[in-house]
């Protein structure tokens, strides 16, 4: 569901975002947080994350889907015009 978020646009930045947080006045967190830390916070996600992941992560992700889509749009275009083409022979045969 998360990629199905970052894919649709629905505000992927804040999640990159909260993703890259380091432990500072605003946020604290426990670098190599365990399942014991994330237990005793009554389930709330208490690990710190990483700006330069994050961002190659995301705009990796961004990059390979904006050409996935890019080639299917082309290649719904290019079967549209193909299959006129092939109407527009059959008309003059």
């Amino acid at each position: 569901m998360t990629l199905i978020r970052v894919t649709t646009g629905e505000n992927w930045n804040e999640l990159m975002n909260a993703l890259s947080l380091k432990n500072s006045e605003r946020h604290s967190c426990i670098e190599n947080a365990t399942y014991a830390d994330f237990k005793a916070n009554f389930y709330v996600p208490v690990g710190c994350g990483d700006p330069v992941i994050a961002m190659l992560f995301f705009g990796s992700y961004l990059v390979m889907l904006t050409l996935v889509f890019l080639n299917l749009f082309i290649a719904i275009i290019l079967n549209g015009y193909f299959e006129t083409v092939d109407k527009s022979k059959q008309y003059l045969d």
